[in-house]
């Protein structure tokens, strides 16, 4: 079932959390690049679950959708602090 959903992942996230546990990626303002194909994805399996009246498909979107706002507050939340600090010029 895991290997399956993977499929339907957007292969930029598959990429980075592939390189989240091996290399450190700075951070810097591209990294708001990460949450727009995460929330393309997860309006359109939103749409699709109700589409297709699947309660799995609409719950793989609502997962998404938390893990799509707590991205979203990890970037904004860094991207204040750099703005706050110069630090996110530097990049």
């Amino acid at each position: 079932v895991v290997s399956e959903l993977l499929k339907e992942v957007p292969k930029q996230l598959q990429v980075s959390l592939f390189f989240a546990g091996h290399a450190r990626l700075p951070f810097s303002l591209s990294w708001w690049g990460f949450t727009f194909p995460l929330a393309a994805w997860t309006i359109a399996t939103i749409v699709l679950g109700h589409a297709w009246d699947s309660g799995l498909v609409t719950a793989v979107g609502v997962v998404a959708t938390v893990a799509l706002l707590g991205l979203q507050g990890y970037v904004a939340t860094r991207t204040v602090l750099g703005v706050r600090s110069g630090s996110i010029w530097a990049h």
